[in-house]
């Protein structure tokens, strides 16, 4: 009885689970330094870039792979921040929807 009931339970966990994974679909948290995290909303972006190498050339996709990079001296200090201020500046001359480019607390505010 007790199999049976673990035996249910995984597989809701399971059928609940999506397959695409949560940084497709969801929120990743970008450590940001003394002014605090970054809440990164990855599937917006994937959905406004639509070619992952335009960050992924720099990194790899995997967890802590800026930070890891910065500390092997591979990226520069807030090299990724530029980068993401420049595109949000560039989507919103264009007069396209864009990200915050101004305000320090706007991104490092992960919550």
């Amino acid at each position: 009885m007790i199999r049976r009931a673990l035996r249910t339970s995984l597989v809701i966990l399971f059928l609940a689970v999506p397959v695409s994974g949560g940084a497709e679909n969801g929120k990743l948290v970008i450590e940001g330094g003394r002014k605090g995290d970054v809440s990164f909303p990855h599937g917006m972006h994937q959905k406004t870039l639509e070619n992952c190498s335009i960050c992924h050339a720099k990194f790899p996709k995997q967890s802590g792979a800026i930070k890891a990079q910065v500390e092997n001296g591979k990226l520069k200090r807030m090299e990724i921040m530029k980068d993401c201020i420049n595109c949000h500046k560039e989507l919103a001359a264009k007069g396209k929807a864009a990200g915050p480019e101004r305000s320090c607390n706007e991104c490092h505010s992960a919550e």
